[in-house]
């Protein structure tokens, strides 16, 4: 919006609202879905703190960070089938150690895992939470560091999803 040939007006705001509302909404979006926040990246008006009145009089709303801070965090399901993405790994005393944050379900000591979406088997040895402590469980919202058996380090992707063994991922 602060491009010199724009600058803030109101036109080109309404011009590229018309103009993305049809794609948005062909992709699925519903009209309660989009949030239209006029800003600069290179000033950072309207991310953080509002845009003055004299440069943009005519946007009255919420900020992005205002937005973002007041939308609901969907609940995360401890019964659910475990997923975790796997963020990074490294290799610890001839044992794989995984790095990732418990999506759904919980992970505990033992669990009998696979690694999708190769769905190589592997065993939980040990689990350490944020605070570099071991812990007996992992639950949705956890960032958990686990050791796992079964596993060389090369067999293990960023991106992987370790799951239960008897509820693996679909993988298309």
């Amino acid at each position: 919006m602060d491009e010199a040939t724009v600058g803030w007006k109101k036109a080109r705001w309404d011009h590229i609202q018309s103009n993305l509302s049809p794609f948005l909404a062909q992709c699925g979006y519903q009209e309660s879905d989009i949030y239209w926040v006029p800003i600069s990246g290179l000033t950072g008006a309207n991310i953080v703190e509002k845009v003055s009145d004299s440069i943009c009089s005519w946007y009255s709303g919420p900020t992005l960070l205002e937005i973002l801070d007041n939308m609901p965090i969907e609940p995360r399901n401890a019964e659910a089938p475990l997923r975790i993405p796997i963020l990074d790994k490294m290799k610890d005393s001839n044992r794989t150690v995984v790095f990732g944050k418990v999506e759904q379900g919980t992970v505990r000591l033992g669990d009998r895992l696979a690694v999708a979406p190769h769905n190589s088997p592997c065993q939980v040895l040990t689990i350490t939470n944020d605070k570099q402590q071991s812990v007996e469980y992992g639950r949705p919202g956890d960032n958990v560091m686990l050791k796992i058996s079964y596993l060389d380090e090369e067999q293990v992707f960023k991106g992987d999803v370790l799951c239960p063994r008897d509820q693996l991922m679909p993988v298309s």
